[in-house]
């Protein structure tokens, strides 16, 4: 229930979303409450949020990050995830002053591996992975996250329009590609 939840501040600011730090008011566990921006969404935005969801749900995997609850009525269309206090990982690479020794840095690239080989292994392309989509935790465990963009391997794969410097070449052209993709996508992580 979205009454169980109080926000607390701003995290983060996206072209389809913002997302807060939030408490749960009964339990205090802090969670990330993310509210899709437009206050009244389309049929098309709706049954989005609906997939995603469905999606989100049906994962369960101590690299990815866990799904706690989601809100549509009263709009705005929100999800809440468990609070990620390490940031993204890209923030802590660049991070002068809190920086990850070799023994961490192995364990985050183990964890983002063995992620990713359970998104393969359900027979998803995640498509867009880069360090600012893998969060961490208090203890610097990541968690991969940011799932929007993300198909099944055999739907329709149209929709890629964001490269980076993590795209795999493959998707800049209009040519088939797979889950190869993300190992790209990893390599350059």
């Amino acid at each position: 229930n979205r009454d169980d939840y109080i926000t607390l501040e701003t995290k983060h600011y996206g072209s389809y979303s913002k997302v807060y730090t939030g408490m749960n008011k009964k339990t205090k566990k802090m969670v990330a409450i993310k509210v899709l921006n437009g206050l009244f969404p389309s049929e098309f935005e709706f049954d989005h949020f609906k997939e995603y969801l469905s999606f989100f749900i049906s994962l369960n995997h101590p690299s990815i990050l866990s799904f706690v609850g989601f809100s549509y009525n009263p709009l705005p269309l929100l999800s809440i995830t468990n609070d990620m206090p390490g940031g993204t990982l890209s923030s802590r690479l660049h991070n002068k002053h809190k920086k990850l020794d070799p023994t961490k840095q192995t364990i985050i690239a183990l964890g983002i591996a063995r992620g990713m080989q359970f998104l393969h292994h359900k027979g998803f392309i995640y498509r867009d992975l880069s360090s600012s989509k893998i969060l961490l935790d208090e203890n610097d465990h990541p968690f991969i996250s940011d799932f929007k963009i993300m198909s099944h391997k055999d739907k329709n794969k149209n929709g890629m329009k964001q490269i980076t410097a993590w795209t795999a070449p493959e998707l800049m052209i209009d040519g088939d590609y797979n889950q190869k993709v993300d190992v790209y996508s990893f390599g350059i992580i």
